[in-house]
């Protein structure tokens, strides 16, 4: 929802993190997390659809992104990665 970002950020939107350092996950992914936690509209809840979203949104701060940092930070877990399957799951 870009217009209540967009209007939130006029009326002094911030956001503030208390990632521990050498937690592993850096702040741009938790921002991401963070802004697609409260302003996505979300219609698609496979795993695979949201981490595709969240590593569109990160390339914005590194110009490529995996999408399993922000993933991370918006579920607050770890996802296991099945390399032969192409499957995320949240354990």
């Amino acid at each position: 929802n870009h217009h209540a970002l967009l209007a939130d950020v006029q009326q002094g939107w911030s956001f503030e993190s208390n990632i521990p350092v050498g937690y592993g996950v850096g702040s741009s992914g938790a921002y991401c997390a963070a802004v697609y936690d409260r302003y996505a509209e979300i219609e698609e809840t496979d795993l695979k659809y949201i981490r595709e979203d969240l590593a569109e949104m990160e390339s914005f701060f590194h110009g490529a992104s995996s999408g399993i940092d922000p993933l991370i930070s918006y579920y607050n877990q770890s996802p296991h990665i099945r390399a032969t399957h192409s499957r995320i799951v949240i354990v």
